[in-house]
């Protein structure tokens, strides 16, 4: 995020601090936070639910889903066997733009955008996998591809501001 972006763009943010997961995370301040076990869900007033195929649960559209899974006896190439195993699981995936391996505290991470379709529809998404000690942290930042481009810029800063603790 660059000095234009930190001074005005997320003055009027909120902070999510999750002690049981081990992260934080902004978000403009009219969206919502839900509390999921595996994590957190962020999303505006207006979003509908959609199926993430690879968790097989539904997660908000537009929308944030903070997924924290156990890596305990993983060798710690948890970034390119999530981007391996997407490339099986979702339908149309594709690699859109690769924004970066920066995420603060992590030991290993990777941010980027990408493209799939689930049931039917097409989606856009900001997405980081980011490793510290036996946690994953998998964070995706979904939209309708017809619409991605409007919350882009949200969705970028609300990636590369997630930090691990």
């Amino acid at each position: 995020m660059g000095f234009l972006d930190r001074l005005f763009g997320q003055k009027d943010w909120e902070t999510y601090v999750s002690g049981k997961h081990g992260f934080q995370v902004s978000y403009p301040k009219e969206w919502s936070v839900r509390e999921r076990e595996d994590g957190i869900d962020i999303h505006p007033p207006d979003f509908h639910m959609a199926m993430e195929p690879e968790l097989g649960v539904e997660i908000p559209t537009p929308g944030v889903h903070i997924a924290v899974r156990d890596a305990s006896g993983r060798d710690g190439g948890e970034a390119k066997d999530v981007l391996r195993a997407r490339s099986n699981i979702y339908e149309d995936y594709r690699v859109l733009n690769h924004i970066g391996n920066d995420v603060p505290k992590a030991e290993s991470a990777v941010v980027y955008e990408f493209a799939f379709t689930s049931r039917g529809t097409a989606l856009h998404a900001c997405s980081v996998i980011a490793r510290k000690g036996s946690r994953i942290f998998d964070i995706k930042a979904c939209e309708n591809a017809g619409t991605f481009e409007a919350v882009q810029k949200t969705f970028r800063q609300i990636v590369k501001g997630f930090k691990v603790e």
